[in-house]
């Protein structure tokens, strides 16, 4: 439906911009020019406008006064916007320049803006230049606040996250994935900015504190109409349905711009406004790892996470390995380190803040914990990649999909557009996506659940990553597409040689798909091993309660179905002693102070961490 009120800003935004263009065509006078003869003169043929106090005509002035004004409030709208979107930008992502440039942001948008630049003008001298520097200062406090505020919420989604996994560094996931969503609300506000400023600048020269007499401007020709208003009203009146015009004109323009620019269904704006930064990364080399020796190595890995509450280990001592070509399971109830043991991994986590690591994570030989900051960038989406629960969350709403496939692809690889986007459309192929060519061009919201995940892991395979990571991958999946994105990852496994660290809740992927199984409970590994073995005979009470919660075919159907008593803890109330021990049918005052070592049995190879685990190795799940 057509906004009617868009269309009407429109043309008379389209008038003030002829106008202000074909100014000395529409109006061939001077606008300086004194006729003390004619003075004072009633509109007329000869003088549309009349004259005013100088016998200067008044159309000419008008038609200069609004091109004056219109210039003005063009520069002040386009500085502050400028101006205001980097300092919004970079202080909603980096958390310790919020707290310096928004306190000065506060601190100006305390003062009003009129008084704020009547202040600025009288220490700085009435001038064009000067009028715009401070009303660029007046407006730029309120779009940083309205672009940090957008940025804050940008940065903590999923698709964000999904880049860092991927190497971006932090100029270009700000320029090219958060800046698209806060384009529209800006746009918006630089057009209500150019009215604001158009309106203040007439304020100020009214005043005698804006643009210097006898220059013509709207607020000059009010001013100096307003000792004639009652015997001469067409030096106010002009000048005033000028003024009125072109504020109604960007307000009317504005309200349409927002109902208009949607990031969700359109085309961003960013790919005409920013070119994507050049800057690569230091190139990551993995070292030369014997040809028996697991792909990743985990050992003794703590995070340690900096909450309101202290610190708390979200990762402790855990200690497992993903060898070359094999597909691990990571199984656990909410809440018990999976997700962000695989954070760990790529260094997820803002270590300068918020996280702590400790231990090894050897990848191919190299420590992990030991790269830098631009040498984890090549790692990720590049040597280990990463693919989330929810696709939809993980995709960038504004860029579309064979867009983010390439920029993976350009991030890690010296390779040129078109290439690239061959090479995306081959990868969606390869992920079983129906007409590739035309799913590439369509954007995340345009395809279904199955299909988005597809993406995901053609996103993750872009650069042939010798580690997948799959966090839940078809936990917000129905059953039947669940099991073909299964299918997918395996049969990709089976072609590519790739390893694959699966996260789930669901124990039949694991037995289906894993050939070895680390259970997970609090932060702790507290069972691993082969997939068979430990399904069999299960040593830890905790793998023990979920072997029997999950339900079978043949069983008897009269009985209620098991379930582990109580719930996961938080991280920073853990029992003493083992922590499954508040809701473990075996504990006694041992498990409750001492906390058992993970060893494997003797004569057995799966590692277990319970004291209790020779007295139930010969129960039966």
């Amino acid at each position: 439906m057509v906004n009617k009120a868009a269309v009407i800003g429109s043309v008379l935004i389209a008038l003030v911009a002829a106008v202000s263009l074909f100014a000395p065509w529409i109006a061939s006078g001077d606008p300086y020019a004194i006729d003390v003869v004619n003075r004072l003169k009633a509109p007329s043929a000869a003088y549309p406008f009349g004259t005013d106090n100088f016998g200067r005509d008044l159309l000419t002035r008008v038609v200069y006064g609004t091109r004056m004004s219109a210039e003005v409030g063009f520069a002040v709208a386009l500085g502050s916007s400028a101006i205001g979107l980097v300092i919004g930008l970079y202080a909603g992502y980096f958390k310790w320049l919020d707290q310096i440039l928004m306190r000065v942001m506060d601190g100006l948008f305390a003062f009003p803006a009129v008084l704020l630049a009547i202040a600025m003008m009288a220490a700085l001298g009435p001038s064009v230049g000067n009028l715009i520097l401070c009303l660029i200062i007046v407006f730029v406090p309120s779009i940083a606040r309205i672009v940090r505020s957008s940025v804050l919420t940008a940065k903590e989604t999923t698709y964000i996250e999904a880049m860092h996994t991927l190497g971006a560094s932090h100029n270009r996931i700000i320029w090219k994935h958060i800046l698209p969503g806060s384009l529209s609300t800006l746009i918006v506000q630089g057009s209500f900015i150019f009215a604001e400023a158009i309106i203040v600048e007439a304020a100020l020269s009214f005043l005698g504190a804006g643009i210097p007499a006898p220059t013509p401007s709207l607020g000059n020709l009010l001013s100096d109409g307003k000792l004639y208003i009652y015997n001469s009203s067409w030096m106010t009146l002009f000048p005033g349905l000028a003024l009125v015009l072109v504020v109604l004109a960007m307000n009317l323009f504005g309200d349409g711009l927002r109902d208009l620019l949607d990031p969700h269904a359109r085309r961003s704006l960013t790919k005409r406004l920013v070119q994507p930064l050049k800057q690569r990364p230091v190139p990551f080399q993995a070292g030369s790892a014997a040809a028996d020796e697991p792909l990743l190595q985990i050992r003794e890995l703590k995070t340690q996470l900096h909450t309101e509450r202290g610190r708390v280990p979200a990762v402790d001592g855990v200690s497992f390995e993903v060898g070359k070509g094999e597909v691990v399971g990571i199984v656990g109830e909410s809440g018990c380190g999976k997700s962000a043991t695989a954070q760990s991994v790529l260094r997820l986590f803002d270590e300068k803040r918020l996280a702590g690591y400790e231990g090894e994570i050897r990848y191919n030989g190299i420590d992990l914990l030991k790269l830098t900051p631009k040498q984890m960038r090549s790692v990720r989406g590049n040597e280990i990649s990463m693919i989330f629960q929810d696709p939809l969350s993980s995709l960038n709403p504004v860029h579309t999909i064979g867009e983010q496939i390439v920029e993976t692809l350009r991030l890690h690889r010296p390779i040129g557009k078109k290439e690239a986007w061959t090479k995306a459309v081959e990868l969606l192929r390869l992920t079983g996506i129906p007409a590739p060519e035309r799913r590439a061009r369509e954007y995340p919201h345009q395809l279904s659940g199955g299909m988005r995940q597809r993406v995901m892991i053609a996103i993750a395979l872009a650069c042939e990553p010798q580690l997948l990571i799959a966090d839940e991958p078809t936990t917000a999946l129905d059953v039947t597409i669940q099991a073909q994105i299964l299918e997918l990852i395996l049969d990709l496994n089976r072609r590519m040689g790739m390893s694959v660290m699966l996260i789930t809740h669901d124990l039949g992927v694991v037995a289906e798909a894993c050939s070895r199984v680390v259970v997970m409970y609090l932060g702790q590994v507290v069972e691993s091993g082969n997939v068979r073995t430990l399904f069999e005979k299960p040593l830890h009470p905790y793998t023990i309660g979920l072997m029997q919660s999950v339900p079978r075919l043949d069983g008897d159907r009269s009985q209620e179905l098991a379930a582990v008593p109580g719930s996961v803890p938080a991280l920073d109330q853990l029992p003493q002693g083992c922590r499954f021990a508040p809701r473990c049918f075996y504990a006694d005052d041992k498990c409750r102070s001492a906390m058992p070592e993970l060893a494997a049995l003797q004569g057995s190879d799966t590692l277990v961490r319970c004291w209790h685990a020779g007295k139930l190795s010969g129960m039966e799940a």
